[in-house]
């Protein structure tokens, strides 16, 4: 929808929103996870062999 040929909103499919919703969700993921890995400080170490 323009206004003053400015871009107002758009409108989508709700399955498109949802296909865009899950995405930054899973890059906000992939960022916490990235995150997690370089603080080597909250590190558990684990031996397999005991699980």
């Amino acid at each position: 929808m323009l206004s003053a040929d400015k871009a107002i909103f758009c409108v989508i499919s709700p399955e498109l929103f949802e296909a865009i919703m899950e995405e930054i969700a899973d890059q906000d993921s992939y960022k916490n996870v990235l995150t997690g890995l370089a603080e080597k400080s909250s590190a558990v170490e684990v031996d397999f062999d005991e699980l």
